[in-house]
């Protein structure tokens, strides 16, 4: 390599590495620019607080929680999926939105499942409660969740007169979705293992490839019997 083309690679890689900082700085700019929004929003008065049937007996919950600005221009929106069974929160996002923006999300959010009106802090004692149970199994929420649940705000969850149940007949129950690849399933039959011990969890997997339009299920006593923690996933 002669010195001229030395000295080009030099100021190429200088430049991709400035490039490079520059879209962190971006990115960083843009989280922190989030978060401060959220953390103002969560003092804007709740709107609207929306729950699915907690006692489904399907162990999925919706809830979503809405504030709005003082001058009525825009929504703060909140919305969780909470595994009561083992995960806690499963998924979360927040946003802003318009009045139009929050009903057309409440829209496709009913057309899934049937939502009630409650109050904020059932919201949050749901998700609070469900973020401590899984925790107490060695189970993160989401990494969205903590931006999200920002704008749960100063709501307090003992508040809430609503009880929630938690786990599956007095055990954890961790039912995989269709989008769990083999190595989420076993990092949290493991952790499982190591939180619970044997015996004192039950699991549902997929039968078929992970990500698949057409799996089955069937439950880990047609699996594996009473030792499921040893179930090769």
């Amino acid at each position: 390599m002669t010195r001229n083309e030395n000295r080009r690679r030099k100021k190429l890689e200088a430049k991709r590495k400035k490039g490079n900082d520059r879209k962190r700085e971006i990115g960083r700019r843009i989280s922190t620019g989030s978060a401060g929004r959220l953390r103002v929003s969560s003092h804007w008065p709740v709107v609207e607080a929306l729950m699915s049937d907690p006692e489904s007996g399907r162990g999925m919950t919706t809830t979503a929680l809405a504030r709005r600005s003082p001058d009525g221009s825009q929504l703060a929106i909140a919305v969780f999926l909470v595994d009561q069974f083992c995960l806690g929160v499963k998924d979360a996002f927040a946003r802003f939105e318009t009045m139009s923006g929050w009903a057309e999300l409440k829209s496709n959010l009913s057309s899934r499942q049937r939502l009630s009106s409650v109050a904020g802090e059932d919201v949050c004692r749901l998700v609070t409660e469900a973020v401590e149970y899984a925790r107490s199994l060695g189970i993160a929420p989401h990494p969205d969740y903590r931006e999200a649940s920002l704008i749960l705000g100063d709501l307090d969850p003992e508040a809430s007169m609503t009880e929630f149940e938690f786990g599956n007949n007095g055990k954890p129950l961790y039912i995989a979705g269709p989008h769990d690849s083999s190595v989420r399933q076993r990092r949290i039959l493991e952790c499982l293992a190591r939180t619970v011990g044997q015996g004192n969890y039950r699991f549902v997997l997929p039968i078929g490839d992970p990500g698949s339009d057409e799996l089955e299920f069937e439950s880990v006593e047609n699996i594996a019997g009473p030792d499921a923690d040893e179930f090769d996933v």
